[in-house]
């Protein structure tokens, strides 16, 4: 019986059997115990370490708890701190950042790393002033579904060899980028005073040996590149640890300890245990709430360093055809609950959750994989709302915060031998010098949705013990749960608990314990010794709660209570423990005191009830707190005593209450501005429009075009056609791209055949004088032949024949596919005695890859005249084009549509906007929207389904006058297609982040210069 008078393990086995089981626990303890781990560094500076267990930043461990974004996917420097003060306020310590040598060099030679968004400091400097650690993963390649992967355009033409590799070509391709990015990179490293602590060299890149294997022969030309890129890391001052990560478990190279040849110095692997597609097929099916496995991987292949999830699954991308709105129904809160707890259970210590915030692939920076959007299903949206999702993770992040002994753990047991029913696995972590112990518990078969009443045998400082001590622990449907016994706050140690922690704080000296539970479900805790006797009193009780206190014969205070909706509140002798439901967990937040990203509880403040809180102040006797509100919202504080006035978003509140629990309590009025307010404008005013595809009538004038007449490509796949056809040779990358071939008066010529790559989902139309043809109307396929007879009487016998083709070059694959060409692998005309082509011409996006719009970027535009004439931009003079209320084209060519439209929210609200595009059910199309000269939207119904394109403050101005435009592009055969546009709220909250505020140099305006491109 254990000293303590709690009650003895039992369970349903015989005595020999629990002997033996409690013989091998021990002995599993013992040896992990025993076991001593080196503690590496880089050998350039040790304000960074790591070991077996953790990364060691400035000599204290901490569990890297991370969320991805991608600054180059949201335009608007703006709005960067919004997205980062909301991933600290969902419990993370780190974020990291994919860079992005495409969207930075639009040409050879050239670097932009100062333009607007393409200067990344202002995220490092974020990073410090909100106090969060940073992972940066410039490339040169990243993957990241976006064009080539992430690699310049202009790489990919063939004439650089076959990309990723020692070619000498490929090195002096990217040696300025990466030694510009590293540079730039370098004063923001931790031992340089700034919060940078893990820089990646390439990404998901595998074979370190000819079939991936432990006894097969090193793959030199893998090594030599890896070696390469390190070394110029480390000699440009990059002394941090370099870190790199491999595709998925099949692949266990770059680690030391398991290859030293090109290895990095901590080595991980991405999961996707969904599926990284929203379309299950693309990863052969897949059966969501599944969990996967890793400890014995990270055992295998890298025992001596942290086990690292370099990208976690956080949701997945909507390929072209994928489901309107992606998958975020599979991928909510319960996928978060589950996944993110078993993680724990595999005793990873460096967890990056890919992505936290995936923004939008405007300006065909990603349109080969995942069309416009890339919300991935994200738990901030593509319009960066939050939901369900986020707040569910947040709980984990809070508890991550808190629980530092999950920092250095060894995992003791994994079955279900500890629990009292076989429905309930359990993966047991111990930490071997405080002798804590995090149960991590889910369904055996993880995506059940049985209900398992169960006990625990846990081992604790007092003796094993079967917990709770009455009644039972629940898992109900899609869940899992990490319970603690021998668990800190403060001075005192929760003995054990089968509610889950959510967070603690130390405020006027007091521990504040705060545990929670889904609503109708019963907990238990001890709180190690504090006696019955003792002081406790129950300051607060929700309806429907109840708490029980059981004393043992030993005086031991053993506390049950059963959860429904609300807080209570228990004061003891010296510390507090509230108990929340899942309701309540969810809208609490623990902003800190200070911008150390380890700060201790003494700088955790505890609030529950706004939408989100993103900062807190105590300055003397003011509390000063900021955050959003979606309606009338009660405000709980657990504050200092001293706190005499209160504020919100910068506004005093001059009614609140503290309660006998010592909580602040206000009421925070909700928002005033209505959706009436916002819609009457962005839907307000008639549309002027224009003939955007003069190029197909043969009296064009083309002669500022490119003359297409080269005769050989560098292109790996050699064109059956010469003149050679494929746009990259010509520097087009990307979007519309123009050709026009002539041939001599003729009467044998009778038609056409053409075979195109355009990439997925892209399509072609071509017309002969002026007549329309035939089109490729779009599909997944990224290539398309077609034999088209021309119509009658468009063939001219007296006078030269033009024929138009227009291809959306929908962006490059990714991989060693990005070396596959855009444009025409093959053309001829057809007939009785078929003429023969004279001169090709050849047009894309204005100035090719000169980049004239250097703060927008070398994706932005392609090659119709609306796009080359700037008619999308703000500052264009439309005002004697014709005028409609309908966005109507009535046979095969493109249509530009544009309006101006004044707008204006009052200051102290974030207001996300999107536009919903729609058509007729059958007709086919290639729609672009644009906002004041930003491609934000690419609809083609007969291939994707996304209809609702969100459009970011700064892009849209919140304060004045805006330029929308449409381009339709009617690809069927001279039947009408017609458009409905309409802008809607998605939210509108007050708060300390305002959707107004001045952006007019992410906006330049229209410049006449443009003119030269026509």
């Amino acid at each position: 019986m254990p000293s303590n008078g709690l009650k003895s393990v039992t369970l349903a086995t015989s005595s020999a059997e629990m002997k033996l089981f409690w013989s091998i626990l021990a002995f599993a303890v013992a040896v992990a115990a025993q076991t001593t781990w080196p503690i590496s560094s880089t050998n350039y500076t040790d304000a960074i370490q790591w070991d077996h267990y953790s990364l060691i930043v400035k000599g204290e461990r901490l569990v890297v708890w991370s969320g991805e974004f991608h600054y180059w996917r949201l335009p608007v420097p703006h709005l960067w701190r919004d997205i980062l003060e909301k991933m600290k306020a969902h419990g993370f310590n780190t974020f990291s950042i994919y860079g992005h040598w495409g969207y930075h060099s639009a040409a050879e030679g050239a670097l932009d790393f100062e333009n607007t968004a393409h200067n990344p400091r202002p995220i490092l400097e974020l990073a410090e002033e909100l106090g969060m650690y940073v992972i940066w993963r410039p490339g040169p390649y990243v993957n990241a579904e976006s064009h080539s992967g992430g690699h310049a355009q202009w790489v990919t033409t063939g004439a650089y060899g076959s990309l990723r590799n020692n070619d000498t070509r490929f090195v002096d391709a990217y040696t300025p980028y990466m030694d510009t990015y590293e540079k730039l990179l370098e004063p923001y490293q931790v031992q340089n005073g700034g919060n940078l602590i893990l820089v990646q060299i390439e990404n998901e890149f595998s074979s370190q040996r000819i079939g991936d294997c432990k006894t097969c022969p090193p793959n030199l030309v893998n090594i030599d590149y890896m070696e390469k890129l390190e070394a110029q890391a480390r000699k440009n001052g990059i002394y941090v640890p370099l870190t790199h990560n491999n595709p998925n478990t099949y692949v266990k190279g770059w680690s030391t300890d398991y290859d030293p040849r090109g290895a990095v110095d901590i080595s991980g692997v991405d999961t996707y245990p969904y599926c990284w597609s929203c379309v299950l097929s693309e990863c052969g099916g897949r059966y969501p709430y599944t969990v996967a496995y890793y400890y014995d991987y990270f055992l295998e292949t890298a025992k001596n360093q942290p086990a690292y999830l370099p990208e976690f699954q956080g949701g997945s991308y909507n390929p072209w055809g994928g489901p309107q709105g992606g998958c975020i129904s599979e991928q909510n809160s319960e996928f978060v609950n589950i996944m993110y707890r078993h993680n724990i259970g595999e005793r990873i210590t460096i967890i990056n959750i890919y992505v936290f915030f995936g923004g939008t692939n405007w300006g065909n920076i990603g349109y080969p994989l995942s069309g416009t959007s890339y919300d991935y299903a994200a738990a901030i949206s593509e319009s960066r709302d939050i939901g369900e999702k986020f707040w569910e993770g947040k709980a984990l992040g809070l508890f991550i915060d808190v629980a530092r002994d999950l920092a250095q753990t060894e995992r003791v047991y994994a079955g279900i031998e500890l629990t009292s029913s076989p429905n309930v696995n359990c993966s047991l972590m111990e930490n071997p010098e405080t002798l804590s112990r995090f149960y991590v518990l889910r369904h055996s078969t993880s995506n059940a949705t049985t209900e398992d009443n169960f006990t625990v045998s846990m081992t604790t400082s007092e003796g094993d013990l079967t917990v709770p001590q009455y009644g039972a622990a629940t898992l109900w449907g899609l869940a899992a749960k990490i319970l603690v016994s021998d668990f800190p706050f403060g001075k005192f140690s929760l003995l054990y608990s089968t509610a889950e922690i959510l967070t603690a704080s130390i405020v006027d000296n007091e521990p504040t314990l705060v545990l929670w539970v889904p609503n109708g479900e019963q907990a238990e805790f001890v709180v190690k010794g504090y006696k019955a006797k003792n002081k406790k009193e129950v300051l607060q009780t929700c309806d429907g709660c109840s708490i029980n206190f059981y004393a043992t014969k030993a005086g031991v205070m053993i506390i049950n209570f059963h959860q429904e909706a609300g807080i209570s509140v228990v004061q003891f002798d010296g510390f507090k423990v509230v108990m929340v439901d899942r309701g309540v967990a969810w809208k609490t937040w623990v902003p800190k005191l200070n911008k150390d990203p380890l700060a201790g509880l003494d700088k955790n403040l505890i609030v529950h009830g706004p939408r989100l809180v993103r900062k807190a102040v105590i300055s003397k006797n003011e509390l000063q707190l900021s955050g959003d509100t979606s309606d009338e919202t009660e405000l709980l504080v657990h504050a200092p005593k001293n706190i005499k006035t209160l504020t919100w978003n910068g506004k005093k509140i001059s009614k609140f209450s503290t309660s006998k629990a010592g909580i602040l309590t206000a009421t925070l009025v909700g928002p005033k501005l209505t959706e009436k307010d916002v819609l009457s404008q962005l839907n307000s005013g008639s549309w002027k429009y224009k003939d955007s595809l003069p190029e197909v009538f043969p009296e064009y004038d083309d002669s500022k075009w490119v003359v297409a007449n080269k005769t050989t490509s560098p292109n790996p796949t050699k064109p059956a056609y010469l003149p050679v056809l494929y746009a990259d040779d010509y520097g087009f990358f990307h979007g519309y791209v123009l050709y026009r071939g002539r041939f001599p008066a003729t009467n044998g010529t009778t038609g056409v055949y053409m075979n195109l790559q355009f990439g997925t989902a892209g399509g072609y139309s071509a017309w002969l004088n002026g007549k329309f043809v035939g089109s490729w109307t779009g599909s997944m396929a990224s290539t398309g032949n077609s034999t088209w007879t021309f119509p009658a009487g468009a063939v001219k016998a007296d006078k030269e024949n033009v024929l138009v083709i227009l291809m959306d070059h929908n962006g490059k694959d990714q991989f060693a596919a990005a070396l596959n060409y855009r444009g025409i692998y093959d053309i001829s005309l057809k007939g009785s005695q078929p003429a023969t082509f004279t001169k090709w011409t050849i047009q894309g996006n204005a100035g090719g890859t000169d980049n004239i719009d250097p703060v927008r970027g070398p994706y932005n535009e392609g090659g119709i005249t609306a796009e080359r004439a700037g008619w999308h931009m703000n500052g264009f003079d439309s005002s004697k084009w014709a005028e409609t209320k309908s966005m109507t084209v009535p046979n095969a060519t493109v249509t530009f549509f544009r309006k101006e439209v004044k707008f204006s929210i009052p200051e102290g609200y974030d207001v996300p906007v999107q536009i919903r595009i729609g058509s007729p059910a059958g007709q086919k199309l290639r729609v672009q929207l644009w906002v004041n000269g930003y491609q934000y939207g690419k609809y083609m119904p007969q291939v994707g389904n996304q209809i609702d394109f969100p459009v970011p403050p700064g892009v849209l101005n919140y304060n004045g006058k805006n330029t929308f435009a449409v381009s339709v592009w009617n690809v069927q055969d001279n039947s009408p297609v017609s458009v409905e546009y309409e802008w809607s709220v998605i939210g509108i909250y007050e708060s300390s982040f305002s959707s107004r505020f001045d952006s007019d140099e992410v906006r330049p305006a229209y410049n006449k210069k443009r003119l030269e491109y026509l």
